[in-house]
């Protein structure tokens, strides 16, 4: 279980984001998008994203300071080569969920501090980073503490497509941002972290860029009450510090991954195997079939002892040869009837293999 947030320990956050983490001048590469995080904003401009002039001096001078940001870095050759700019996770290799790895937000903190620009997710981990190695607990960097005796730091995803029945508490568009304090056995709802809001502290370094301050903190950090409630919903967590997820741990889920694929690939191939096997003993079974009714019919001909209704000539089969014939017969039809029961036992038995086989799958899986 993960340490409480203390006093101290949020003294410690404010500080860092105060002397690592400020981006009050950063730029805000989605600004003009998200316009309407920007803080006494003139919703009420028709077309307003066309039309910055009829917003208040404080808007435009934010979004004149995002707009120079993106126009230095595109202007910058080394752009490229400083490192990814999206960030957003990938794909666990296993649970096929989203999440980020430590090695990446690394690489792409550096970027944002060079660039002094970013999107929400990337001004997160930036965040992240910056927490990790900077704060302090009894004189150990969280990075190099226990994680049990620091506070969860999650990073999150708000994605608000899911929130159909709370379309009023929607924020416009996917967003990301910090958590501090959340314990992990607790899950990210609306209900919970609001049943849990006087333990939390929430940082956000992309919605303090575009001008929103926060009246208890600043820096960054916001209050339950203070931060929009409307990204608080259908939250899913990319990075937990008390679970971390390094290049090792996804090389490993990758090797994995690729082993289940592999096992899985050659059941699929065993499975079509008993197909082939079964198709294979029941066209031989259907022939057997086919073949012990002609030898029955022939049977019954040669013991019927009526008249010939037909009036048709008599053979020249002696009763002699008639009783070896039948005899003959019978033997063949009980030799028949043996191997038939024998297909069908074998039949059943590749059918039940294949059931339980896949029973085993599905209760290892």
């Amino acid at each position: 279980m993960s340490k409480k947030l203390t006093d101290s320990i949020k003294q410690e956050i404010h500080k860092v984001m105060r002397t690592k983490c400020d981006t009050s001048d950063f730029g805000v590469r989605d600004a003009i998008t998200f316009f309407g995080c920007i803080p006494g904003v003139n919703t009420n401009v028709t077309d307003i994203k066309n039309k910055f002039h009829e917003q208040p001096p404080h808007v435009l001078k934010v979004i004149e300071r995002c707009r120079k940001a993106e126009e230095a870095i595109q202007e910058d050759r080394d752009y490229k080569k400083q490192g990814p700019r999206k960030g957003q996770g990938i794909e666990h290799p296993l649970t096929h969920k989203e999440v980020l790895v430590r090695e990446s937000m690394e690489k792409t903190a550096q970027v944002v501090q060079s660039d002094k620009a970013g999107v929400c997710h990337t001004l997160a981990q930036f965040a992240f980073v910056n927490l990790m190695k900077e704060c302090t607990l009894n004189g150990r960097a969280f990075d190099d503490g226990d994680p049990s005796e620091i506070p969860s730091i999650r990073i999150v995803a708000h994605n608000p497509q899911s929130n159909g029945a709370n379309a009023r508490l929607r924020a416009a568009g996917t967003h990301n941002f910090i958590i501090v304090g959340l314990d992990e056995d607790y899950d990210l709802t609306y209900e919970q972290i609001e049943e849990e809001k006087e333990n939390i502290l929430i940082i956000d370094p992309w919605y303090f860029a575009l001008g929103n301050e926060g009246s208890k903190w600043g820096h960054g950090i916001y209050t339950w009450d203070e931060y929009p409630k409307g990204f608080l919903h259908n939250l899913s967590c990319t990075y937990d510090n008390q679970k971390p997820f390094t290049q090792e741990d996804l090389e490993a889920a990758r090797e994995l991954s690729q082993t289940q694929r592999k096992e899985n690939f050659k059941a699929i191939k065993m499975d079509w195997q008993s197909v082939k096997q079964v198709k294979t003993l029941e066209e031989s079974l259907n022939t057997m079939k086919a073949k012990l009714a002609n030898l029955e019919d022939e049977y019954m001909t040669l013991s019927d002892d009526s008249g010939d209704d037909w009036d048709l000539e008599d053979d020249d089969m002696s009763e002699y040869d008639k009783m070896e014939k039948m005899k003959s017969l019978s033997l063949e039809i009980a030799s028949l009837k043996e191997r038939i029961n024998t297909t069908r036992t074998n039949m059943d038995n590749l059918t039940q293999n294949d059931e339980q086989e896949a029973c085993t799958e599905l209760q290892m899986s």
